[in-house]
This record gives structure tokens, C-alpha cells and sequence, in this order.
């Protein structure tokens, strides 16, 4: 230690971690702990084009981080990025090709792009619209009941057309049923002494309406 030309004390060398007239202040590189100067830990991943002040000089904070991380002390990878900071290998999250290829399938894609918009300049995206729940319904229940109304009609019609067999089959057939005479006119004279039967009886070859009954002789039948 010596004495300046106003008879101030000052240090005239100084440790690596440490600076200043009387030592008191910490070198570049490192930061103030409790008095005490200690290397600043930007675990390998420090900006160099800020040394040698890569921390904060009372905090230990680094003040700028490379390779991808973040943090205080640049101990994990930036947002976006994944893998071991420490190891100084962040990556982008799902990148799986060699940048190169990725810069080469980019390249690709936009120009792909470019020549289709250009190529079809009037083509206009159609969308499909689902179809809202309650209107899916709606057309399920018309459905059905169109369905049940048909099956009825079915029904209706095949019960009508058997009822009309029903009827037709068993209709009467009506017949007329001529019997013998059995009527003895001899013993009817007999049995009026005074009566005249010449009136009673006509020719057989009288005219005859239709529908009109004629007797002829005992045990003749009727004739229609």
C-alpha cells in the first residue's frame, strides 16, 4: 500500500477478483457476494461481445445469454427451445431435420405456395358447415314418421282388401226351389159339388208373361 500526493492510502496492486484505488470494488467477470468477489456463472452460454462485464457486478445476473438459454444465470433453454443448457445444445422444440434441409423444405414450401396462388388466382375455398345438433333431429324424427305413416297405409290397405274378399266370398247366393204340386184338383171338385172349374184352368197354350204362373194339370210344377 502507498500514499498518493494528498497523502491518501491507496493499493498499488490488487487480486485478480478485485479493483480500485483501496481494492474494494470487484473486477470485471465478477460480482459482490456479501464482500466478497466471486466469478460470475453464466454457465458457459455468457454473450462474449459484452466482456469482460458479462454480470451484474452486485447481483451476479448475466446480462445477456447465447446458445439458446435464459435465466439468471443462463442455466436452461430459451422459450421455443429444448435440450441440456449446461451442455450448450438448445434446440428448437420438434425440429428433427438438419437446418439445412429445413431451410431448403422452406424455401420449397413458400415457392409452392407462390405458384399455386398465382396459377389459381379466382379459386375460392369452400368450407363445409356441420350440420347443428337440433336440425340433425329434426330431420331423424320427420324421418320416422314418414316411415310409421307408410307402414300404416301398408296395413290399412292390405286389412281393406281382405275384408273386401271376406264380403265378396261370402255373399248369399239366392235360389228359387220349385217343388211337386201335390194338389189334387178331382178331389177339390169333389169336395165343392157346386162350384164351376172351367174357370180355374186355362189352356196350356195361353200367353204368358214372364214372371206369371200357369196351372196345368194335378202335379204340375210351376213355371217362372
Amino acid at each position: 500500500m502507498c500514499l498518493d500526493s494528498s497523502g491518501q492510502p491507496f493499493c498499488v496492486q490488487c487480486k485478480p477478483e478485485y479493483q480500485g484505488p483501496n481494492c474494494e470494488q470487484c473486477s470485471d467477470g465478477f460480482y459482490n457476494a456479501d464482500s466478497i468477489c466471486l466469478p460470475c456463472n453464466c454457465s458457459g452460454n455468457g454473450d462474449p461481445r459484452i466482456s469482460p462485464r458479462i454480470c451484474h457486478p452486485d447481483m451476479g445476473h448475466c446480462l445477456s445469454c447465447i446458445n439458446n438459454t435464459t435465466g439468471p444465470h443462463c442455466e436452461r433453454c430459451a422459450e421455443g427451445f429444448t435440450g441440456d443448457a449446461l451442455a450448450r445444445n438448445c434446440t428448437p422444440t420438434g425440429e428433427s431435420l438438419h437446418p439445412n434441409a429445413t431451410a431448403q423444405f422452406t424455401t420449397f414450401s413458400t415457392t409452392l405456395l407462390s405458384s399455386l396462388g398465382s396459377s389459381t388466382p379466382n379459386t375460392t375455398t369452400t368450407t363445409v358447415t356441420p350440420l347443428p345438433w337440433n336440425q340433425f333431429n329434426i330431420i331423424v324424427l320427420a324421418v320416422i314418421i314418414i316411415v310409421v305413416i307408410a307402414l300404416l297405409a301398408v296395413v290399412g290397405g292390405v286389412y281393406t282388401y281382405r275384408e273386401y274378399q271376406n264380403r265378396k266370398l261370402n255373399a248369399p247366393f239366392w235360389t228359387i226351389e220349385l217343388k211337386e204340386d201335390n194338389i189334387s184338383f178331382s178331389s177339390y171338385h169333389d169336395s165343392i159339388p157346386n162350384a164351376d172349374v172351367s174357370g180355374l184352368l186355362e189352356d196350356e197354350v195361353s200367353d204368358l208373361g214372364n214372371g206369371q204362373l200357369a196351372l196345368s194339370s194335378p202335379g204340375s210344377l210351376y213355371k217362372v
